[in-house]
């Protein structure tokens, strides 16, 4: 058994998968949000993005996506819209990265973020390319995904250190053995608020990590005892075989139109009477 706040902080940073099919839901109660703001507004950084809010009049939150990772150089992220249709699909092969757009504008590029992170000499999140490389790192998660998305899959990136952990009961959730652990910013006076995009503004948040994989399938927040937000997997399978077509731009349904010496292609969906 987990039992106390060091073993909650090695099992999210087990990443103990080599690939992962997902969807992942974020909302967010808006209004209630905005008092959990206003109630530490003291702090500096959070007075100034209450100055700088800009969605008073928004009522909720609710965006999804559908990530396909292989590690440690392939990925498919697809972000959805409210009613569920795919408006942006991206991804990178190990060589190439790509854009879809809904309205059929698309790009293929070279995958720069895999070159730079090869480059000789160079080091990735975690250590060197070698290393990283053979440990299956995760940088191509970081450079192609939104953070609210990665900061699921990939917990490392968050400072644990910082916080003391309760263990809760296991539970079962989405088939898999989850541990409960809850957690509360000590001193808002000693944190920085803009670090994370899950660890926002709340009185208290409750996770459910993965007993296996280490990977956080529910990040829930709260404010005065009841639940405001969440990002949360409502489907997850680890350690699939994904073929590869998934992580390729879709090159049927497009025709370049230039190329420059950058190795970037600009692309567009072909007529359909070509």
């Amino acid at each position: 058994m987990l039992g106390d706040m060091g073993a909650i902080e090695d099992l999210l940073r087990r990443s103990a998968f080599v690939t992962i099919r997902t969807t992942i839901r974020y909302w967010r109660d808006t209004p209630t949000y905005v008092r959990a703001l206003e109630k530490h507004r003291a702090h500096p950084r959070i007075g100034e993005l209450l100055r700088g809010w800009t969605g008073h009049s928004e009522s909720s939150a609710d965006w999804w996506w559908r990530l396909w990772l292989k590690r440690p150089r392939w990925i498919r992220i697809e972000e959805l819209t409210d009613d569920g249709q795919t408006w942006i699909t991206s991804g990178g092969d190990g060589e190439r990265s790509w854009n879809l757009g809904r309205r059929g504008k698309a790009s293929v590029w070279k995958d720069r973020s895999i070159g730079l992170l090869t480059a000789p000499g160079t080091r990735s999140r975690r250590g060197s390319l070698e290393a990283n490389e053979r440990g299956g790192g995760l940088d191509i998660l970081h450079t192609h995904t939104h953070p609210i998305v990665a900061e699921l899959v990939d917990p490392t990136e968050l400072r644990w250190n910082r916080l003391a952990f309760e263990r809760g009961p296991d539970r079962e959730h989405l088939g898999r053995r989850a541990v409960t652990a809850r957690t509360q910013i000590p001193n808002w006076e000693g944190w920085e608020p803009y670090g994370t995009e899950n660890l926002t503004v709340a009185d208290d948040y409750e996770l459910l990590i993965d007993a296996a994989t280490g990977v956080i399938l529910r990040f829930a927040r709260g404010f005065e005892g009841r639940e405001y937000g969440a990002t949360e997997m409502t489907e997850v399978a680890f350690d699939e075989d994904l073929p590869k077509e998934i992580f390729q731009p879709p090159g049927d349904r497009l025709r370049a139109v230039d190329e420059q010496a950058t190795c970037t292609l600009r692309l567009r969906m072909a007529q359909t009477d070509a």
